[in-house]
């Protein structure tokens, strides 16, 4: 399956229920690329995945981010 090339740590597997798993910290996707973070040592690792129509529509969509912080910051009390 496929290795950290960093540290040589299994990333993904077959496990035996007949499921392909992918043991990782985090997942990032980009429109042209696919990577996860190595759980033992931390190095993104590019995965070899295609990626849906819906999937990449979901990331040319996305909605404006919410800023909370900024009412943390001025201590204004949330209502």
């Amino acid at each position: 399956m496929s290795r950290c090339p960093k540290c040589n740590t299994l990333i993904v597997y077959a496990a035996g229920d007949g499921k392909l798993k992918i043991r990782t910290r985090m997942l990032a996707i980009t429109k042209s690329r696919i990577e996860v973070v190595c759980r033992h040592c931390g190095a993104d690792v590019p995965l070899d995945l295609t990626i849906g129509d819906k999937l990449l529509k979901a990331l040319e969509d996305q909605p404006p981010r919410l800023v909370i912080r900024k009412a943390l910051d001025q201590k204004v009390p949330c209502s």
